[in-house]
């Protein structure tokens, strides 16, 4: 398989969860949050999209 990967990050909306991830999410990955209910992944789910909205670009995030 030959394609591109972009080295590019976007923050999770979380400086100290970025910090881990080395600056956020690699643009264009799949990211799979689970965990039991009350564990956080709706409210990190909204820094998440809160973030992307505050860097004024346009990219598709589905959230399922």
């Amino acid at each position: 398989m030959d394609y591109n990967v972009s080295s590019e990050r976007i923050s999770t909306g979380l400086p100290r969860f970025d910090t881990l991830l080395n600056g956020g999410y690699y643009v264009g990955s799949s990211i799979l949050l689970t965990g039991t209910a009350g564990s956080g992944k709706s409210s990190f789910a909204a820094f998440f999209a809160a973030s992307i909205c505050k860097t004024g670009k346009k990219m598709p995030v589905y959230f399922i």
